[in-house]
């Protein structure tokens, strides 16, 4: 995966630790899949006065 910080002058481009934590939390880069789980999902489930069960 290319670095999202663009190298400056003759440095190289770097992570930065807030971000690694961030891909290391999410639950897609860790292999999982949360169905029901989306935001979208949870929004509908409330407009249509509904109970979700995120199963994993």
């Amino acid at each position: 995966m290319a670095c999202p910080r663009p190298p400056r002058h003759e440095e190289r481009g770097y992570w930065r630790p807030a971000t690694v934590l961030q891909l290391l939390a999410n639950t897609i880069y860790r292999g999982s899949f949360i169905y029901n789980g989306s935001a979208y999902s949870k929004a509908m489930a409330r407009k249509e006065k509904r109970k979700l069960e995120p199963v994993e």
